[in-house]
């Protein structure tokens, strides 16, 4: 089986895992006009008249650029009758959430995982290669990371698709599963 996967989680593994997400671009606020006396100083003869500070352009206010959704794929299991319940206080996993289902790399990875309050780790792996996800908040895991680019002499491993396992854990063992499937293009 090629080694995408596997090398696309252990760059993952390698860089920091708290990168900053995408800043959306926020316009300066609006200046305001400078300040004008009451009455204007008489100008000497010849001389040409200033513009009036009502004449004066005022700054237009630029749209913002609507940011990109951080996860475009989501995941949620099915519903309770399809899919066993958790047993109290096993662990849970509630929804996965992609910033997208196929990549072409060079590209960021951002994923997500939404779990119950009593989930103390989650892990992705691929192909014998695991990364740790880190606890953002009660019951949520992330990870953001970079798949480099492929040189040509890998090209073998573009266009083809990878079972990735995502595995939330409890202290004492128990743990769930959900397997996803992500494309390298």
């Amino acid at each position: 089986m090629p080694r995408a996967a596997a090398h696309a989680l252990a760059t993952a593994g390698a860089v920091t895992a708290g990168m900053t997400a995408l800043a959306s671009a926020q316009a300066p606020p609006p200046t305001s006009a400078p300040a004008v006396s009451a009455s204007p100083a008489p100008a000497p003869a010849g001389a040409t008249p200033a513009p009036s500070p009502s004449a004066a352009a005022s700054p237009t206010p630029t749209a913002s650029p609507t940011p990109r959704p951080l996860y475009n794929y989501v995941y949620r299991p099915p519903q309770a009758g399809a899919a066993p319940l958790p047993e109290p206080g096993g662990p849970q996993i509630a929804e996965i959430d992609l910033s997208q289902i196929a990549f072409v790399p060079p590209s960021d990875i951002h994923v997500r995982v939404v779990t119950n309050g009593p989930t103390t780790s989650v892990v992705a792996s691929t192909l014998g290669r695991t990364v740790q996800l880190q606890r953002t908040g009660d019951g949520i895991f992330a990870i953001d990371a970079n798949i480099p680019a492929i040189p040509f002499w890998l090209g073998y491993l573009r266009n083809r698709t990878y079972p990735i396992t995502f595995v939330a854990s409890v202290p004492d063992g128990r743990s769930t599963q959900v397997v996803l499937a992500l494309t390298l293009r």
